[in-house]
């Protein structure tokens, strides 16, 4: 373990363009295992969050309320407020990484997401 604590990560590719990942306070080396399961979590919660997101109506940006309408009160039709291509897009830059730095637990989260969703294109 590490005295220091792991800082939130900012996802971009810059940061992980290095072998090693040093704390900018200390410079000893983050465990690769707490930023694998860091992003997992981020997956998960990426997911979660796209799976249960609302739908709103692209023509008054109201929120659908009811569960089986297919049209807003105002004639509108409802779409994702996360759309399939950016959650799409997001998926395969995890992915991308999980490969890249043999991230297996990562890596296995990936291909099940890939698998179940082949609509996305992820793989």
């Amino acid at each position: 373990l590490f005295s220091h604590s792991l800082p939130l990560l900012s996802y971009s590719l810059s940061f992980f363009t290095r072998a090693e990942w040093p704390c900018s306070n200390c410079e000893r080396p983050y465990d690769p295992a707490v930023i694998e399961h860091t992003l997992v979590d981020t997956v998960q919660k990426f997911s979660t969050n796209f799976l249960l997101q609302d739908l709103v109506c692209v023509k008054c940006h109201g929120v659908k309320e009811a569960n089986l309408a297919s049209y807003c009160k105002c004639a509108g039709r409802f779409t994702h407020t996360i759309s399939p291509e950016m959650f799409a897009g997001k998926m395969k830059t995890f992915r991308n990484i999980a490969k890249h730095y043999r991230m297996e637990l990562l890596s296995e989260i990936m291909d099940w997401i890939a698998q179940q969703n082949p609509q996305l294109r992820i793989a």
